[in-house]
């Protein structure tokens, strides 16, 4: 799943079972930190983390991949 994209329907992401989540010009570990303990969560059990962003933040700095 892609943190930042507008869910149209019922059935939410599925961060805690993703093996890779992108994070697409957000910084959730400072404005969602619930959901970035979820991506902690999934990374320590070997999720990957992308992160695109124009700009160095926490949540980019802790990506396996990041694009600036």
């Amino acid at each position: 799943f892609t943190h930042g994209e507008i869910l149209t329907d019922d059935c939410g992401p599925d961060w805690p079972n993703s093996e890779l989540i992108a994070s697409w010009a957000a910084n959730p570990s400072q404005a969602h930190p619930s959901k970035w303990n979820t991506f902690k969560a999934a990374k320590k059990r070997g999720a990957k983390v992308l992160c695109v962003d124009p700009r160095y933040t926490y949540s980019s700095a802790n990506a396996v991949v990041c694009f600036i």
